[in-house]
């Protein structure tokens, strides 16, 4: 057969016949990418879309979604029209507190069940393999679409349909299912699995482009929500007419092109590379799915998103950093439940989902932030926020090598302390916006904010990686996620809080991103201070048991 990487082949069993006849299939190298880059293209439309909220947010508040007879300037707008036309509100209905609430609780709820679903998707996976679940988010994304493009809701109307929190969760909750279905193509090209994994990372992240290509279209060309959303239903169900493409068991690097694999003639069981085929296929079902940006399972290197490698290999070991070695798997011997039931667990959720929750609070603000608590007019601030989109999607890029070379060059809590500091100074700027409205400034933040976001999944994948080993990454990440879900709607209560209880304008969103910051700096250093002393405990016991030894040798020799 070759070489490894000289003609790719794949031996499958054939369950019609019999468990130990074996189909042999080629795929050819033009086959192989035209997979890959279909993915890719597939992913970019339908995985993290959710992200581009700010974009959407533009066109929502336009149309006067949620705009009721509470809100400043009211005035009944045409019932038989399917769009509102943004004559009819000044500049006043921007600010209206109950619209506000509304429309981010939309995004909220969306936001929730986006990583609430990475805790079951590789369930779905292993279950019902990937052409299953791709369709089972190819259905969730197509019912979301049509949903949010016939769902309209003014005050003055109340026969209305109201389906934009159902729409927009579909859509959220569909994008998990698509990507997670199609990372196990990565063992396509078992030469370069990290690129491609790193490549669907990157389609997760700039997924966030399409509502703002939408806005853009909405602003300039005059083209209405429920137009750009039955043509973008199409993508969808492009993908569920193309279900027979996709494999109905995932593609493993085990069975590609491994001069070990018995010959078609040879039953499995007779070989002695069966045995171990048998068992990697079974890992790889189990691995878990790498996970990206504050959207995806996000892309580590093989040797942390291939569970055989992580659990055993010697290149893994080497990636990871001299100071981490005492992290390393160290709760990977335990059972499950001692797992999730240690401090090392619970810091580590209280980490994740406090950091994440103040990322996504001002991902749902930034639009308002921008008007209310800067002197810009609104259309400047229509401008910042596209801006604001392409710079966290550019940034977020761009930040993946470069975490990944930190985390194997100087460790992951030194790593960590930086997305601290970062995240730190980027609600600093937050503040900033209080008394200056310079552009740099507000660049500045923008590009302080998509490095947060870059280095804070990558960052806590690899320690999960590290410190929970193969068996438990999947395990532990979906809780973790889950956990993330659970507390996002923490997000409504804090704008809830901004524009009821603390006032409205400059000294809500003040007030807030004070709180922001403090929490911030309390649970990421204690966090650090948390990995510093395991580190630094785990070293003593080292160094103590050379010395217990010695001791021992030296009381038997008396």
């Amino acid at each position: 057969m070759g070489r490894f990487g000289e003609g790719h082949h794949v031996y499958v069993r054939h369950k019609k016949n019999s468990i130990d006849s074996v189909e042999h299939k080629e795929f050819s190298q033009v086959y192989r990418t035209f997979l890959i880059i279909y993915a890719l293209i597939l992913s970019f439309l339908t995985s993290g879309v959710i992200f581009g909220w700010p974009a959407l947010l533009l066109v929502l508040h336009n149309e006067g979604v949620y705009y009721g007879t509470d809100c400043p300037g009211y005035e009944v707008p045409n019932s038989n029209s399917t769009e509102v036309d943004s004559s009819f509100f000044p500049r006043e209905r921007f600010l209206c507190s109950s619209q506000v609430e509304m429309l981010n609780l939309v995004f909220v709820v969306a936001l929730a069940g986006y990583f609430i679903t990475f805790f079951f998707t590789n369930f779905f996976l292993r279950r019902f393999g990937p052409r299953t679940t791709c369709g089972i988010g190819a259905l969730l994304f197509l019912v979301g679409t049509i949903i949010f493009a016939f769902s309209s809701y003014h005050d003055s109307d109340h026969s209305d349909f109201d389906g934009f929190v159902p729409g927009y969760l579909l859509m959220a909750i569909g994008g998990p299912f698509i990507v997670t279905s199609f990372v196990h193509l990565s063992n396509l090209f078992p030469h370069s699995k990290s690129l491609v994994i790193t490549c669907f990372n990157i389609s997760v992240d700039a997924s966030a482009l399409c509502f703002l290509f939408f806005e853009i279209l909405f602003s300039y060309y005059s083209c209405s929500r429920r137009l750009f959303f039955i043509l973008y239903s199409i993508v969808p169900a492009v993908i569920l007419l193309t279900l027979w493409i996709w494999p109905t068991r995932p593609f493993t690097a085990s069975v590609l092109l491994s001069p070990t694999l018995p010959s078609p003639s040879s039953p499995p069981s007779q070989s002695s590379s069966s045995n171990t085929t048998d068992q990697s296929s079974e890992d790889d079902e189990n691995a878990p799915i790498a996970q990206s940006g504050d959207n995806i399972p996000t892309p580590i290197p093989n040797s942390v998103v291939d569970r055989a490698e992580l659990s055993a290999s010697a290149h893994h070991t080497s990636l990871v950093h001299q100071r981490d070695k005492p992290l390393s798997n160290f709760l990977s011997s335990k059972p499950a439940h001692s797992q999730l039931s240690s401090a090392s667990s619970l810091f580590l959720i209280i980490f994740a989902s406090l950091f994440l929750l103040r990322l996504h609070y001002y991902l749902s603000t930034a639009y308002y932030q921008l008007l209310e608590t800067t002197d810009f007019d609104y259309v400047p601030t229509q401008n910042f926020v596209r801006l604001f989109i392409v710079v966290m999607v550019i940034v977020g890029i761009i930040i993946i090598p470069f975490t990944q070379f930190l985390l194997s060059r100087v460790g992951i809590t030194f790593t960590l302390f930086l997305m601290v500091i970062v995240s730190l100074l980027c609600n600093g700027i937050w503040l900033v916006n209080h008394k200056s409205s310079l552009l740099w400034v507000q660049i500045f933040g923008f590009i302080l904010f998509g490095v947060w976001r870059g280095m804070m999944m990558r960052g806590m994948s690899w320690y999960v990686g590290v410190v929970y080993g193969g068996k438990g990454f999947g395990r532990m990440w979906g809780v973790v996620m889950g956990c993330v879900g659970v507390v996002s709607f923490g997000v409504w209560g804090m704008v809830r809080a901004v524009e009821d209880g603390w006032g409205e304008g400059r000294k809500g969103w003040f007030w807030m991103n004070v709180i922001s910051l403090a929490v911030g700096a309390a649970v990421g250093l204690f966090f650090l201070a948390w990995c510093e002393y395991k580190i630094s405990r785990s070293r003593r016991k080292s160094l103590s048991l050379p010395r217990n030894r010695r001791s021992n040798r030296e009381s038997v020799g008396q």
